[in-house]
């Protein structure tokens, strides 16, 4: 083998070392994954030399996830072994074969009850079940994310943008969902202009959830309370019953 024919991948295996350790760093200080960099640098690429850009789709499919699965995966090693070793265990039985699990279970009642083939269970509604239930628990972390919970109007962060409301049945202004729970739809941003507004910290009304989750998972990409100020997690706390043994029992009567 010639040295040009040597050389070549040498230089261009340390040019990706170098490239790799100096987004690193930089990532560090834009809080941006340190791949999404090389996405970003590939894109530019392509764009400079249209070459690059002749890939097949389904290589790009490929590429993207194995993209999507580093920056998951970096972001993972940045939690430490101290915080994960607390929530491994519940965290995969219940995010992941419970979450299947449930999933399979309504996909096979529907099979059997409705006379749905399998193949129709699954895509109607198994994938389905997933989904719903990435979208309530993602939904439902952004609208209370950083909120004051035992606040009366700040516990919650309210969207009033008109798409978001509209795909939502008006599920944006999530203060008074919560406040009054029975109230039709239709109602909710009357009655969040007269009973939440005026108590409501201004940071907690949100024109746009597009333009809320830009900055704050993408860049910046910084965690912060509702005033602004840097999000700190409380200390952990042993787990609790969901239902006392007193729960229920009559007043004045003795616990059995």
């Amino acid at each position: 083998m010639s040295a040009a024919a040597l050389g070549l991948p040498m230089l261009v295996t340390a040019t990706a070392g170098v490239a790799a350790v100096l987004s690193s760093r930089l990532s560090e200080r834009l809080r941006i994954p340190a791949p999404a960099f090389f996405l970003f640098a590939a894109a530019a690429a392509a764009g400079v030399w249209p070459r690059l850009g002749g890939l097949s789709f389904a290589a790009l499919e490929d590429i993207v996830s194995v993209a999507l699965a580093v920056i998951l995966f970096d972001g993972g090693m940045r939690v430490g072994w101290r915080r994960l070793r607390t929530v491994a265990g519940p965290t995969l039985w219940i995010g992941v074969p419970g979450t299947l699990v449930t999933a399979g279970g309504v996909a096979a009642v529907a099979h059997l009850v409705l006379g749905l083939d399998w193949r129709s269970a699954l895509l109607f509604v198994w994938v389905p079940h997933l989904w719903a239930n990435w979208g309530i628990v993602s939904i439902n972390f952004i609208q209370h994310d950083g909120c004051d919970e035992a606040h009366p109007v700040n516990h919650s962060r309210t969207f009033i943008g008109p798409l978001i409301n509209w795909l939502t049945f008006n599920n944006g202004y999530h203060t008074i969902h919560h406040m009054e729970p029975g109230l039709h739809w239709s109602l909710l941003p009357a009655e969040h202009e007269k009973r939440v507004k005026p108590g409501l910290h201004p940071g907690l009304e949100q024109p746009s959830m597009p333009a809320y989750l830009f900055p704050t998972f993408v860049w910046p990409a910084r965690r912060l309370r509702y005033d602004g100020m840097p999000y700190v997690l409380p200390p952990l706390e042993p787990d609790r019953d969901w239902v006392k043994p007193e729960d229920g029992v009559p007043e004045g009567a003795e616990p059995a």
